[in-house]
Formats: structure tokens, C-alpha cells, sequence
């Protein structure tokens, strides 16, 4: 597979996110880079599940254990203009929110700045390098919730998306 059917196919996946999902890609047998998605609710399993828009885009850093990458200062101020920041004092991820829905064009910043991470400054040469793993958390009942009688998505522990392309972990 080449880098632009990588990035249409992983465009195309987050325009369909489902939601309560996360999504990890990451260089086969070393873990980094990493690029990882949450969606909607992912990360909001509590008192007020079902209430988040957001979701959540990040990349691996500088300087990780694993992965010494330095960002040049040019790098850096791209994801910036992309909207993404250093996570954290150690800025061991960079990551963005974004409200969904979101324009299309957001989306493709996204991809674009995770792609960037991946192969320009990953030096990884193919995305058939890569492989992902993905869950979707089980839906929990609101407390407004009168569906009752309605079952509620159990969740999947081993989330399989093919369209992305690459392999599976």
C-alpha cells in the first residue's frame, strides 16, 4: 500500500468513527510512532456517559522512551497550524479535540498531520509497516435513560477495521 491510499483510508474511517472507540496505529513489533483516536465518548465512561462530542486525535512526541524522534522547529509550528499541541510537560503526545461533527477539511488536517508523524519524522517507509488495534467500549446507561427494555451495545474488546488497510494486532 502506498502513504495516499493509507491517509484515503484512514480519512475515511474517522469520517465514519464509531463512537466509544479507540483506535491505536503504530509501527509492527517496536509500539512507535503511534498515531491513536478516540471517539465520541471514549473517554467519558461516568456519570454523564453519552453527553461528549468530542474526539481526540494524537500522535507520539519527542523523545520517547522508545522513539528519540526530535521535531524541527518547522514541524513543530506545522502541527501547530494544524491544531495540534504538546500533551503534558514532558510533551510525550501531541494531540487536538475536535467537536463532532466537524468539517471535512479539519479531518483532513488531521490525517494529514498524523501521516506527517508516521512517515516523515517516523521514517517509516511504507504503511504496510504498520498494524492497529481498536476496541469500542461497552454503552453505559444515562441516569435519564428510561430504554430499560432497550439492550445496550456490549462493546467489543477486538474492534476489526479492514477498510483501514493493514493489518490487525
Amino acid at each position: 500500500m502506498q502513504w495516499d491510499e493509507f491517509e484515503q483510508n484512514l480519512f475515511l474511517k474517522i469520517m465514519s468513527f464509531p463512537v466509544r472507540t479507540i483506535l491505536i496505529i503504530s509501527l509492527v513489533d517496536r509500539g512507535v510512532p503511534f498515531i491513536q483516536f478516540g471517539g465520541i465518548d471514549a473517554f467519558n465512561t461516568g456519570r454523564f456517559a453519552g453527553d461528549d462530542t468530542d474526539m481526540v486525535a494524537e500522535f507520539s512526541g519527542e523523545n520517547g522512551r522508545k522513539d528519540m524522534a526530535t521535531f524541527t522547529e518547522q514541524q513543530r509550528e506545522e502541527f501547530k497550524s494544524l491544531g495540534f499541541e504538546p500533551f503534558g510537560e514532558e510533551a510525550l503526545t501531541w494531540g487536538r479535540n475536535f467537536t463532532w461533527p466537524t468539517p471535512t477539511k479539519t479531518i483532513k488536517e488531521i490525517v494529514r498531520a498524523c501521516v506527517i508523524r508516521l512517515r516523515d519524522i517516523g521514517g517509516i517507509q511504507s504503511p504496510d509497516q504498520l498494524r492497529y488495534k481498536a476496541w469500542r467500549y461497552s454503552e453505559k446507561p444515562r441516569e435519564d435513560d428510561d430504554r430499560f427494555c432497550e439492550e445496550l451495545d456490549p462493546g467489543d474488546d477486538d474492534l476489526q477495521l479492514p477498510e483501514l488497510g493493514i493489518p490487525h494486532e
